[in-house]
C-alpha cells in the first residue's frame, strides 16, 4: 500500500500465467461486471451502503462468495462493504463449517454504510469472486467528482493473462 499525507491506496492486480481455466475465466468476468457496476452507479449524494449493493448483484446472482470488501473509501473515512458474503453458501468455501463445529460463524458485515459520497472522496474498487477454493481477485482506485468519475489505474479492472 501507498501511503501520502495520511491517505493510503493499494493496486488490486490480478495475472495469470497462461490462459484462465474456464472456473477462473467466470469468476473474472464477475469482477469485471461488479466493477462496471459501481461505475455505473456510484455518484456524490448516494450512500456507500447503496454502492455495495450495485457491486454485490454480480456476485449474488451467480453465486459467488467474497473474501474481501468489494469497495472502500480511502479519504476521509475507511468505510468498508460486506466483507465475506456468501461464503457459508452452496458454492462457499469448502468445509468451513466442520473445520469449525460448534463455532458460532458468520459474516463480517459492512462498515459506515450511512456515509453520503462526495465529490473528491477516493475509493480502492476491489471486485473479488470466488468458487469454493478458487478466487480471483481485480481492482483499480477511484476519485469521485461532481460530473463524475476518474479511474486512476484501469488497468487493474481485468485480469492480465500472459501468454508463455
Amino acid at each position: 500500500m501507498v501511503n501520502c499525507g495520511s491517505l493510503n491506496s493499494q493496486i488490486c492486480i490480478s495475472v495469470s500465467v497462461g490462459p484462465l481455466s474456464d472456473k477462473k475465466r467466470e469468476l473474472a468476468d464477475i469482477c469485471r461486471e461488479s466493477y462496471d457496476a459501481c461505475l455505473d452507479a456510484i455518484c456524490p449524494g448516494m450512500m456507500f451502503s447503496e454502492l455495495g449493493e450495485a457491486m454485490a448483484g454480480p456476485l449474488r446472482r451467480a453465486g459467488a462468495w467474497q473474501m474481501s470488501p468489494l469497495i472502500h473509501t480511502l479519504n476521509p473515512t475507511e468505510s468498508v462493504t460486506i466483507i465475506t458474503e456468501g461464503i457459508l453458501g452452496p458454492r462457499g468455501y469448502p468445509g468451513v463449517r466442520e473445520r469449525f463445529a460448534g463455532v458460532e460463524l458468520r459474516e463480517l458485515g459492512e462498515d459506515r454504510g450511512e456515509l453520503i459520497l462526495e465529490a473528491g472522496m477516493a475509493f480502492q474498487i476491489e471486485p473479488n469472486a470466488a468458487f469454493e477454493r478458487t478466487f480471483v481477485n481485480t481492482g483499480g482506485s477511484l476519485m469521485l467528482h461532481v460530473d463524475g468519475t476518474e479511474e486512476l489505474n484501469p488497468i487493474c479492472a481485468n485480469v492480465i493473462e500472459l501468454d508463455v
